[in-house]
């Protein structure tokens, strides 16, 4: 009995001495976790020694770019709700930072039914709040679900008052709904779109007042405006389908209007004297756009054109008698449509040209055009031209006048006088002489790219 008890004593012995190392050794990696930490907690990081107001400019440029007319929705990968799930530092300094949740996307088919209508007006008022006093920017989508109809109408009209810019693209039931709906006291830019397929002939109203709504877009989703455009103060309208008529009446009734981009239908034109719009300074004619409407149109103040359209016509006369009405003050200009231009018409024309961009140009033309861009030949020609941009054109065909009339833009007495760049879609020859003086050209300060048909 004794020599069990002997043995079993022996045994607890050899355990506890088992415990006691293993807790001698626990204490000694507990040591050296905690040097360890110390270490890691004394390491400064650059960004967090930063001022809470340069980390907030940081965030700003973080956020996605908020194209007028694009919805989309919170996405916990992006800012601002992103920069909540880093550390606790930078949470506290975006939900401090007002700007971070001015603009608000919501695509209506990605949030559950189960949210609800109550859901969603707390998803937005909990944002906006965040937003402190900061104007608003609010862009909705919504495909036809019924459900949400009444919480757009609710959205708009509880933060009406902030809302800066406002962005739907809804069926035409839920634009029915807004009639009436009340005053935007701030309201700015407004983007509609309605879904091809749900277009109807009658024309919506837009709603409510917004005597401070200056840029108006009407999307691509239909086939023609289907809103009546609230002219009075605007200053840019974007709308991809007009009728020439309703191009006219823009003209007409918007007094302020500085900037225009969109297509003009092929249809009959109802009117026979000219307008003329003396503010419009930008015109963008987008593809498919039928141009014989340029003829009744005249612009004294235009200083941008650019007409893209990959319609064939015979329309060449009626855009050629538009820009020698309307190019006294031009100063950018660029057209895929092949016009048979003459060069002494650009210096007659267009005599305060800066940027030139033409598709297709022949190569008569161009070679006309070049030994008149030669300063030793013809000082007064394009004195002001700093960009020049071609396209659909092979380099080999006027080579040696080309670099002559780029080597003698490359100085100038005034800044205004210098080519900054030449761009040209094409292909470059093999001649390494031809290469050496475009380097040349580099070298001296001049852009140069020479590629595929892209410019």
């Amino acid at each position: 009995m004794s020599s069990v008890n002997a043995d079993l004593r022996a045994r607890l012995a050899q355990v506890d001495m088992s415990i006691l190392e293993l807790k001698l050794r626990l204490k000694s990696l507990e040591d050296n976790r905690q040097c360890i930490q110390d270490q890691l907690d004394g390491i400064v990081y650059p960004i967090l020694t930063l001022p809470h107001e340069i980390m907030s400019e940081i965030f700003l440029g973080c956020l996605p770019s908020p194209d007028v007319g694009s919805v989309e929705g919170p996405d916990v990968t992006k800012a601002p709700l992103l920069l909540l799930h880093v550390c606790r530092t930078w949470r506290d300094i975006a939900l401090s930072t007002p700007h971070l949740w001015v603009h608000l996307y919501l695509d209506l088919q990605r949030i559950p039914e189960e949210v609800g209508v109550h859901g969603l007006e707390k998803v937005m008022a909990d944002w906006f709040l965040r937003a402190g006093a900061c104007p608003l920017s609010l862009s909705i989508y919504n495909a036809g679900n019924p459900l949400w109809a009444e919480a757009i109408r609710a959205a708009l009209l509880h933060h009406a008052p902030r809302l800066q810019s406002i962005s739907l693209s809804l069926p035409r039931s839920d634009f029915q709904r807004l009639a009436n709906i009340g005053a935007f006291p701030i309201l700015e830019t407004l983007a509609v779109d309605i879904p091809f397929n749900d277009v109807e002939e009658e024309r919506l109203e837009i709603w409510g007042t917004a005597p401070r709504l200056r840029n108006f877009v009407c999307g691509e989703g239909a086939g023609h405006c289907p809103f009546l455009i609230p002219y009075g103060g605007l200053s840019t309208v974007t709308c991809d389908s007009l009728s020439p008529d309703e191009f006219f009446d823009l003209l007409l009734c918007t007094p302020s209007l500085e900037k225009f981009t969109g297509c003009v239908r092929d249809e009959e034109i109802v009117r026979l004297d000219v307008v003329t719009h003396g503010r419009l300074q930008t015109l963008h004619l987008s593809d498919g756009c039928y141009m014989y409407f340029l003829r009744l149109v005249r612009l004294p103040a235009v200083q941008n054109i650019h007409i893209e359209t990959s319609i064939v016509t015979d329309e060449c006369p009626d855009i050629i008698s538009f820009l020698t009405r309307s190019s006294a003050s031009l100063r950018r200009f660029s057209t895929s449509v092949r016009i048979p231009l003459a060069t002494d018409w650009f210096s007659t024309s267009m005599p305060y040209l800066t940027d030139i961009e033409l598709w297709s140009p022949n190569p008569d033309f161009l070679l006309d055009f070049f030994q008149k861009l030669d300063r030793a030949q013809d000082q007064g020609f394009l004195p002001h031209l700093q960009n020049l941009a071609l396209r659909g054109f092979i380099l080999d065909v006027v080579n040696a006048p080309l670099l002559q009339a780029l080597t003698s833009r490359c100085i100038g007495d005034e800044e205004s006088s210098i080519l900054r760049s030449f761009r040209v879609g094409g292909l470059l020859s093999d001649d390494e002489s031809q290469t050496a003086a475009l380097r040349t050209l580099v070298e001296k300060g001049m852009s140069v790219f020479i590629g595929a048909d892209e410019v």
